[in-house]
């Protein structure tokens, strides 16, 4: 007696579970749709409702809904929401991505990439540049022309132009003057002074010197690079000077490097 009760109260409790999911069939999702359906006594009682609402129609003409088409209908669905939903997820990601990309390839070389400056062309001096003597009146002669052109340098100075070299030794003079020589880049010279010290001047190297050393003393100035065998007298020192430096000797071969740096 007790077990007809039990099973007539399971009975009722499956049919009120089953008429709970008809009524609320819209807002069962797909994760509690399946757990119904792992419950055999419920899934009876829907069918058996079914079955006299199919009889209810049939005396009452009335169409009432087909429970397992709503069913799956309902599936469906929530099966496309949440795929379009998933959509959505993914193509916002994939935007979000591009625009980080893009927005760090912009600030990459908006950074690191340095302002284009205009390019100034230098054109080339067309005038070739020479060896140039230059004296205390402001007169000019280029050394490394025809022998015709400087006339106005003794010939015993002038006979070994041509060699790119000057000597003073055999100019006699009772004065002195002062002569600059230069040497442009590229090229180089010989200058022997009157007391036989020996200067090879390198490139782009200016050379002041007297024509004749007069005094305690015998005093050069150089800017740039020159090799000097100073010819030995012990009363009187040679001097070099430079913007940096003053190099004082009797009688000795040394080098000198003092650039203008550019």
């Amino acid at each position: 007696m007790n077990k007809d009760i039990d099973n007539i109260d399971s009975t009722d409790k499956s049919v009120e579970k089953a008429l709970d999911i008809m009524e609320s069939s819209s807002e069962i999702n797909v994760e509690q749709l399946q757990e119904m359906l792992k419950d055999e006594e419920t899934l009876q009682a829907c069918r058996d409702i079914m079955d006299s609402s199919l009889f209810l129609q049939q005396k009452s003409g009335m169409e009432l809904p087909n429970i397992e088409m709503e069913l799956e209908r309902f599936k469906k669905k929530q099966y496309t929401a949440r795929m379009r939903s998933n959509f959505w997820k993914v193509s916002m990601g994939i935007a979000a991505m591009i625009a980080v990309l893009f927005g760090t390839y912009y600030l990459i070389n908006t950074l690191t990439t340095p302002a284009l400056e205009p390019i100034t062309v230098f054109t080339a001096d067309a005038a070739p540049q020479h060896i140039t003597l230059q004296k205390d009146n402001g007169e000019k002669i280029v050394l490394d022309e025809p022998q015709s052109n400087n006339q106005t340098l003794p010939q015993k100075m002038i006979s070994k132009s041509e060699k790119k070299e000057l000597d003073y030794r055999q100019v006699i003079s009772t004065t002195t003057q002062t002569h600059v020589l230069t040497v442009p880049r590229g090229e180089s010279f010989k200058v022997v002074l009157c007391d036989g010290t020996e200067v090879w001047l390198n490139a782009n190297s200016n050379f002041v010197y007297p024509t004749a050393f007069i005094g305690d003393e015998r005093i050069v100035t150089l800017e740039g690079e020159a090799y000097f065998k100073v010819a030995k007298d012990p009363e009187r020192p040679f001097i070099v000077k430079t913007k940096t430096v003053q190099t004082r000797v009797l009688g000795t071969e040394f080098n000198i490097r003092s650039y203008t740096p550019e």
